[in-house]
């Protein structure tokens, strides 16, 4: 609409920084919530002690306005779970996206630059400073979700 302010690209709403984290999560941890058991008996919650073959991941990013995007994955963090997560974000975002990381290995390797430079007009990946995870607001995120009943033993 001619002479609107809403996603010019001087708007606050025309690009939408994220930042992009994944945790782990167990897959032997008993459920949470309650149990029961007969009068007089202590209820129990009966786990085998064993692990899933499979690494359950989570990747999620936060806008600047609240919106949470996220992934569950299985296996190790790569450069193409990286590159799949960004793509969607952008789509989903519906206009370019800039994200805001910290700096493991995958987010400065060489597939993350080459899919990032192929895609500049989706999105943009600002690195934060080494070991700073007070600057980005999904760790408050992954602390919630690391430190739930389901993580708790």
């Amino acid at each position: 609409m001619p002479g609107s302010k809403r996603n010019t690209p001087r708007s606050p709403r025309a690009r939408r920084p994220s930042t992009p984290s994944w945790p782990g999560l167990r897959s032997d941890t008993a459920s949470p919530g309650r149990s029961w058991a007969s009068a007089g008996q202590t209820p129990t919650v009966k786990v085998n002690g064993r692990r899933f073959r499979v690494n359950t991941n989570t990747m999620s990013a936060i806008a600047s306005r609240g919106s949470l995007w996220f992934t569950v994955f299985t296996g190790k963090f790569t450069a193409k779970v990286f590159t799949a997560f960004l793509d969607r974000l952008a789509r989903q975002a519906g206009r370019k996206a800039n994200v805001i990381a910290d700096r493991p290995p995958v987010h400065r390797g060489k597939a993350v630059r080459a899919w990032l430079a192929d895609n500049t007009e989706r999105s943009e990946l600002h690195l934060m400073p080494g070991y700073s995870p007070e600057l980005n607001p999904d760790e408050i995120l992954n602390a919630d979700l690391i430190g739930s009943p389901l993580n708790r033993r």
